[in-house]
């Protein structure tokens, strides 16, 4: 009998290390989130030219809900660059941002209403400076979308999970944005 706990508590601490390992194994951690290579592979450009200016990854929990954030600046040889392989990438888009797009990163005020911004610092405003000029890039991560290039379903559901960056031509500035609700 004594020989037959000790087994049991054998395999329960060998199945939960398993577990557990297969979980931290299954989520990207924050660092990596905030990588420039990492950052490269999701957008499918190559941002090796680029220079991280500020990074935060609230991801967490159980669930994995939070948001990450990664600022990144480049010279003026690779941000023409840049821009050059954004205009032939079929996943990027030339500003304007599409009417829910705006809201999320901007807001929009309807009348008495205001909705968004989604992208927002602790006193509420959108953490993105206004672009005139430039591209970006989005893809609807949750469970319901038919297709994670459109944005047209994005303020419908009750939980956002997508990613979305923004380059500002003008300034040679990419920020990346990934939301999970």
């Amino acid at each position: 009998m004594f020989r037959m706990k000790n087994v049991l508590k054998k395999i329960s601490c060998i199945t939960g290390a398993v577990l557990l390992i297969g979980c931290l194994a299954g989520c990207p951690s924050g660092s990596e989130t905030n990588d420039i290579s990492y950052i490269s592979r999701t957008l499918g450009i190559d941002l090796a030219g680029g220079t991280v200016l500020s990074s935060e990854d609230t991801h967490g929990g159980f669930h994995g809900d939070g948001d990450t954030y990664v600022k990144i600046s480049f010279d003026d040889d690779s941000g023409a660059a840049l821009s050059d392989t954004m205009t032939d990438n079929s996943d990027w888009c030339a500003f304007p941002l599409s009417d829910n797009l705006q809201t999320v990163v901007y807001g929009r005020v309807d009348g008495d209403a205001q909705y968004g911004p989604y992208l927002t610092d602790d006193k509420g405003a959108s953490i993105i400076p206004p672009i005139e000029h430039g591209y970006y890039y989005f893809y609807d991560r949750h469970s319901e979308s038919n297709n994670p290039k459109d944005d047209t379903e994005l303020l419908s559901r009750a939980s956002l999970n997508f990613t979305i960056a923004l380059y500002d031509t003008d300034n040679n500035k990419l920020y990346y944005y990934e939301l999970d609700t």
